[in-house]
């Protein structure tokens, strides 16, 4: 059986590469390191190119599993002592379920719900929001007690049935916090629907009574290269036909933690060449030595001027 030895590599950013981890002395001495997990192949030849007898959990040998970064913040999210405005905001995770990193909450989405806190007035209350790989639902939910007058959160269909359940746990201050904040609002909704990127235009993401997206959320959701090109695609169908419809295009609020020198230069090149502005913000309640909050703005011949 190829999986009797196993070995563990860490990635040096100096070289762009990962190395066999002989000791923990080796680690790096921040507080995060990214790692990855090599099964040993006893028969394998010693001439296949790679390290003698390793196949990577990435290769066409094995299955494909993810080695990320540990969280950064230890914070328990299903026993309410996390808050959004004053108000206990639980999450369910669904850990080991090995169908996606969808069902676990990362860093990205505690800095970004913070950062709407922080700016509610001018990004949540009374707004229309979208939040694109919503995971476990953190950010969305979190603009849901703040005041947003509506909010959609979207991921693959794996990830739905989490999503709803941290919708109804959150249920009473959704609403609650909607009716202080928002008080002409006559109705609130908090939603989950599937949204592939790959197929954007067959999902039901889009309003039926006139409205449309003013925020669109994004928490986390860059650091896999075959997903760069249809996020960003993704992004601009929605920004293009918001625009079109209404003559403005949404305010993308992206949090991002990079993992890749190599992922972050294809990501934001392919933002500016989609025709995407992006500005780094500060992010002052949440200190974060590896996540940044940025505003991108599809840019139309409609849009440039506002």
């Amino acid at each position: 059986d190829y999986r009797e030895k196993m070995e563990i590599h860490v990635f040096r950013p100096t070289t762009e590469s990962f190395q066999v981890l002989s000791t923990v002395r080796d680690l790096p001495r921040s507080s995060v390191c990214r790692l990855r997990l090599v099964f040993v192949q006893p028969n394998a030849s010693e001439n296949d190119g790679r390290p003698c007898g390793s196949s990577p959990l990435s290769s066409d040998d094995g299955p494909t599993l993810l080695a990320l970064p540990w969280k950064e913040f230890a914070v328990n999210l299903s026993d309410g002592s996390f808050q959004i405005n004053n108000k206990p905001l639980r999450i369910q995770e669904v850990s080991n379920s090995g169908l996606g990193t969808g069902l676990n909450v990362w860093d990205g989405s505690v800095v970004l719900s913070k950062y709407l806190e922080a700016n509610a007035e001018k990004y949540v209350i009374g707004k229309n929001i979208l939040e694109v790989g919503a995971g476990t639902g953190l950010s969305g939910l979190a603009a849901g007690f703040l005041g947003a007058k509506r909010v959609i959160l979207t991921d693959l269909e794996y990830s739905i049935n989490n999503l709803k359940n941290n919708i109804q746990v959150n249920q009473a201050s959704i609403v609650g916090e909607n009716a202080s904040q928002n008080k002409t609002a006559t109705s609130f909704s908090v939603q989950a629907r599937v949204l592939d990127w790959f197929d954007p235009e067959a999902s039901e993401i889009w309003p039926i009574d006139g409205y449309d997206w003013d925020i669109i959320l994004a928490a986390d959701v860059v650091w896999i290269e075959s997903l760069i090109l249809p996020l960003v695609r993704t992004l601009r169908f929605i920004c293009s036909k918001v625009a079109a419809s209404h003559g403005y295009s949404p305010l993308i609020l992206l949090s991002y933690q990079c993992r890749s020198k190599l992922i972050e230069e294809l990501f934001f090149g392919a933002l500016a060449e989609y025709s995407f502005r992006v500005v780094s913000v500060p992010v002052e309640d949440v200190k974060s030595e590896r996540i940044q909050v940025f505003q991108i703005k599809f840019q139309t011949d409609t849009t440039k001027s506002t």
